[in-house]
């Protein structure tokens, strides 16, 4: 029994190694219960019951696509230059978000786009915990704020949120009325 502890530590190990070494940090349990060792003591830990899990497919299929919110063409327009195609993260969580980022060549830019409650957490963040100085955007889904400092436009339609954020090195006025139009975009796809 002890022999076979020590094998499946080893595996947690190598596997937690792995999934650093590809993706810079380590995703909580998930490398060690892909494995099929668990860090929760089995006495307490329950199945998900089939209403959990479904609750959890409806709100990531009510999510939208965070791709189909601003297209590699409209990351473009917002940035002002060159983009790589989407990245997409987070797919199969609440959060996802998508990123187009320029060609290393070029000049710094990058346009990210993030729905969910991963959008809500961001907000809060910038409003609550870096006490960011948020402009009101009238006029766009249910209530909208840009972040000059952050060059962030965060958008609530209904109980969903998204935020798009652009990173540049360049004057921070000139990008707010596309941020804007950004959101206004986006909230019609929503």
């Amino acid at each position: 029994m002890r022999g076979k502890c020590v094998a499946m530590l080893a595996i947690a190990t190598i596997l937690s190694a792995a999934a650093c070494s590809q993706s810079g940090t380590l995703k909580g349990d998930s490398a060690l219960t892909s494995a099929g060792v668990s860090s929760q003591d089995p006495a307490t830990s329950a199945s998900p019951s089939p209403a959990d899990s479904s609750s959890a497919a409806d709100t990531a299929a009510a999510t939208p696509d965070p791709c189909v919110l601003v297209t590699k063409a409209e990351a473009r327009a917002l940035a002002g230059m060159a983009l790589d195609d989407a990245v997409k993260a987070g797919q199969d969580t609440d959060s996802p978000s998508c990123t187009y980022t320029a060609p290393a060549t070029g000049s710094t830019g990058q346009v990210e786009v993030h729905v969910g409650p991963g959008a809500k957490k961001y907000y809060d963040l910038e409003r609550d915990g870096l006490k960011h100085d948020l402009q009101a955007a009238p006029g766009i889904g249910d209530e909208a704020w840009t972040d000059k400092d952050d060059l962030t436009i965060f958008v609530r339609k209904g109980d969903a949120w998204f935020a798009i954020h652009l990173v540049i090195l360049d004057d921070p006025d000139k990008f707010i009325p596309r941020l804007r139009q950004a959101g206004k975009t986006a909230v019609a796809r929503a």
